[in-house]
């Protein structure tokens, strides 16, 4: 897991092409090479054209559909210039809400036949009548339930997240959010508005989220689970922004998503797989790869530094800056946004999914430091509340560790997860000190007496010069003041 330099960045793309076909890369015939460019660019606009077509007809021809369009653009308004909307959402939200009741009465009887009434006992008994026929159907075989109900109640969730007549407040970033990380600008407005919704600002202040929203949630996993998961929604586009709309819920609270990989990602996960393998490994974090379990968690982090690679590639073109290890180099073609987001759902995925061994010390300290770089770096969710929980179970982790006992490999990997640990925490919390005294002591007993030995070691591990060093850099002069 090497920092994501340029020198990375070529294979990586140029691999996206090469497995659907239309690589042009190593081509040097200039009409071939047209015809190939030519042939991904109309595949790219028709697709996206299809779709655009599907879905607008969609929400002119049916009201459930375009009320829900109505609260999520709402809402998305909302967030961006801070103007209400409370009662164009509340009208919507009203005729929505009726929708879905019909649409849930005339959900086939016969599903429910088979639920035992153990179940019906234990049911929670403050859900409305339509929740309560939805999470009646958990472990029923699949039934046919509408992409439009779905997609309602998915509206209905972000809607309900928080309350229509709180005070509006704009996708500002409260300062300390992502420690001392820094993430650009189009990595933390990846997440999409519709799919953060209202939860955003709300949850950054600390505040509980809505008991109605998530009796709306488990409605919706309910529905998902009837239909017969993620592979049986039809709406193009719908099964990916279904399954990232889970992902960023369960993110906020560190849980398991409830929802398995939709088509595209299992996809992706092919070509990364492939990139993985065509690549050498990298360093090994402390025999993780001598076990299943290790190797799967090593694995998810490699395809991190691939995706790091990915989005260094468009900071440089963003940037028009090729850097000097890569001069000369042709970029056959940048990562798309879609491509970005699905290989980022799909780490976080993985991620959440996974459990550490906790008799196994360092499985646990590296799944929670690949956790903290991928919300302060990658996926940079605009809500304290994880990075606070990671930096509790990483100083639990390291309740007990005699660092000066450790061997050299382990010594230069417990320095990477320290430094995640400090530039994680927030200029307010006294966690920070804990991370940096253990640091000072640490590089002492390695070695190190500069910044460039520092992050020569911190290189060799999951790191971006443009999300971190600016704040390796501050822990290292707070280092010599503690």
């Amino acid at each position: 897991m090497a920092s994501a330099d340029s020198n990375a960045v070529p294979l990586v793309i140029a691999s996206v092409n090469e497995v659907s076909g239309d690589d042009w890369t190593g081509i040097s015939d200039q009409k071939r090479r047209k015809q190939l460019q030519n042939r991904l660019n109309q595949r790219a606009y028709s697709s996206e054209a299809s779709l655009n077509e599907k879905w607008f007809h969609r929400i002119l021809t049916v009201p459930i559909m375009r009320n829900a369009v109505i609260i999520g653009t709402c809402m998305d308004i909302e967030l961006l210039t801070g103007r209400r909307y409370s009662s164009t959402i509340s009208k919507a939200v009203v005729e929505l809400s009726r929708e879905v009741r019909k649409l849930v009465s005339q959900l086939s009887i016969e599903t429910y036949s088979d639920i035992s009434s153990e179940r019906q006992r234990s049911r929670p008994n403050n859900l409305t009548v339509s929740q309560r026929r939805v999470s009646a159907v958990a472990f029923a075989a699949p039934a046919y339930v509408d992409d439009d109900l779905i997609f309602a109640v998915m509206h209905l969730v972000k809607a309900s997240t928080i309350g229509l007549l709180s005070d509006g407040v704009q996708l500002d970033i409260i300062a300390g959010t992502f420690g001392l990380f820094t993430p650009p600008m189009f990595l933390q407005r990846l997440q999409g508005l519709h799919l953060w919704g209202r939860s955003c600002p709300y949850q950054a202040q600390g505040k509980v989220p809505d008991a109605q929203a998530t009796q709306h949630l488990v409605a919706l996993e309910h529905l998902v689970s009837l239909k017969g998961g993620l592979r049986k929604i039809k709406a193009p586009g719908f099964a990916a922004a279904l399954h990232q709309f889970d992902v960023i819920h369960c993110a906020k609270r560190l849980n398991p998503p409830k929802f398995e990989l939709p088509e595209r990602s299992v996809r992706l996960s092919k070509h990364v797989e492939w990139l993985r393998h065509s690549c050498p490994r990298r360093v090994g974090l402390c025999g993780l790869e001598n076990t299943p379990r290790g190797l799967s968690l090593l694995e998810s982090l490699e395809d991190l530094h691939i995706l790091c690679c990915w989005i260094t590639s468009v900071l440089d073109r963003e940037n028009q800056h090729v850097s000097a290890g890569s001069q000369g180099v042709i970029f056959p073609s940048m990562p798309s946004t879609e491509d970005l987001t699905t290989l980022r759902t799909l780490i976080e995925h993985r991620l959440l999914s996974f459990v550490p061994d906790p008799d196994d010390r360092f499985e646990l300290l590296a799944h929670t430091a690949a956790m903290i770089f991928m919300h302060g770096v990658v996926f940079p969710l605009p809500n304290r509340s994880p990075m606070q929980m990671l930096i509790q179970r990483l100083v639990d982790g390291f309740q007990d560790l005699q660092l000066h006992l450790r061997e050299l490999e382990e010594q230069r990997f417990l320095l990477w997860v320290l430094m995640m640990g400090a530039m994680a925490t927030s200029d307010a919390e006294a966690e920070r000190l804990f991370f940096v005294e253990r640091l000072a002591v640490l590089i002492g007993q390695v070695g190190i007496s500069s910044w460039e030995d520092l992050k020569t070691v911190l290189s060799g591990y999951l790191w971006v010069d443009w999300g971190c060093d600016a704040g390796a850099k501050a822990v290292w002069r707070m280092m010599f003041q503690a």
